[in-house]
């Protein structure tokens, strides 16, 4: 791969617009602190401000996962698709962003645009030599990596404590109370 092919420098600008939505979301966040007037170390106070917070901490969660998956795709698997899929994740943030900050309930769409653009970038297939193959085998990543998210975790079970070991434990705390009590001083009598 040559670094300056095409794809690879519209990936490494899609890298650029991601710091800079991501220096975005940091500059909110301050904005909103200057308008509540709610001054660092405070992080809550003002619901404004506890989602500007969410939004930069998010975008920042993101990005541990969406800057490998990009450039690995963009090395790996070359061609337009993976900036392209970037371009797509910093849109889907900026949806997140503008959502999450006039509503709690409006981040959703932006959310799912982002985790979808990611999850392409990590299945994206290319083991084998026609389109249709690749596409063939990407829905059945895709297929087996939701049956394994729809399988519900199996459900816990609060233990008891058997009447015998409360017994022992019982008994102990005697024992070592009668034997401290036996280290107490004399009384003055």
């Amino acid at each position: 791969m040559m670094l300056s092919a095409p794809a690879t420098l519209l990936t490494g600008l899609v890298t650029l617009l991601a710091i800079l939505i991501a220096i975005g979301t940091a500059i909110l966040v301050a904005r909103v602190r200057r308008t509540t007037g709610i001054q660092p170390p405070a992080m809550s106070g003002d619901p404004r401000l506890e989602r500007a917070l969410r939004v930069q901490g998010n975008t920042v969660e993101g990005f541990i996962v969406f800057l490998p998956a990009l450039w690995l795709a963009a090395i790996y698997f070359q061609g337009w698709i993976p900036p392209i899929i970037g371009l797509v994740w910093c849109l889907g943030r900026i949806f997140y962003a503008a959502g999450y900050v006039a509503d709690a309930e409006r981040r959703h769409v932006g959310f799912a645009i982002c985790i979808f653009s990611v999850l392409i970038l990590v299945i994206q297939a290319q083991r084998f030599a026609t389109q249709d193959r690749n596409r063939a085998d990407a829905r059945a990543r895709l297929a087996a990596i939701i049956a394994k998210a729809s399988i519900p975790p199996k459900p816990r079970y609060k233990t008891r404590v058997p009447k015998s070991s409360k017994k022992k434990r019982v008994e102990s705390k005697k024992r070592r109370s009668s034997i401290k009590q036996g280290r107490a001083r004399p009384s003055g009598d």
